[in-house]
């Protein structure tokens, strides 16, 4: 019996640990501080992440892309249950979705800011803040964190990947 306590420990503790790289995968402290548009939508929520890329390219080219690849996957969030409102939009800058008042994710905001870091180079911060009401919505996003934050990983590298691979085209027929 001891043995399988100790086990379980050492799994909640490896699990706690990598709770906070998952939740902010690719970021510094400073970006994850830092406060980002739709920020103030949720005041003091349950659960923030921000997660970040680099990506050698224009951030225009960033940003059409971007909005491609949000409005694409718009069907997977409804079939999950996910309806999601526009609650502001900067051009070329950020987008910011937030949930609908009723629903398991009242209450959460989705931000993705695009900051240009010269001419051909810029970061792309995708911030999550979501405000839960009740504690079984606290456990459900523990538990479901490490598969969004792999989700979203691979949604990010995937624009960076088309986005680079458009640019060095560009730049090759020039």
């Amino acid at each position: 019996m001891a043995n399988y306590i100790a086990k379980t420990l050492v799994v909640v503790a490896g699990l706690l640990g990598l709770r906070q790289y998952y939740r902010n995968w690719g970021t510094t402290k400073g970006e994850c501080e830092q406060p980002l548009p739709g920020d103030d939508l949720v005041r003091a929520p349950a659960s923030q992440t921000t997660e970040g890329v680099w990506v050698n390219a224009p951030s225009d080219v960033v940003w059409a892309e971007l909005l491609r690849t949000l409005r694409d996957r718009a069907h997977v969030g409804r079939r999950l249950g996910v309806v999601v409102q526009m609650a502001d939009i900067s051009e070329g800058n950020h987008i910011v979705l937030q949930s609908t008042p009723t629903g398991l994710h009242a209450g959460s905001t989705w931000s993705v800011s695009v900051i240009p870091h010269g001419i051909d180079r810029c970061r792309i911060l995708l911030r999550g803040r979501i405000g839960l009401r009740h504690p079984g919505q606290v456990v459900g996003v523990e538990l479901s964190g490490p598969l969004r934050a792999i989700a979203t990983r691979a949604m990010l590298r995937g624009v960076r990947r088309r986005v680079e691979r458009i640019s060095s085209t560009q730049r090759t027929r020039q």
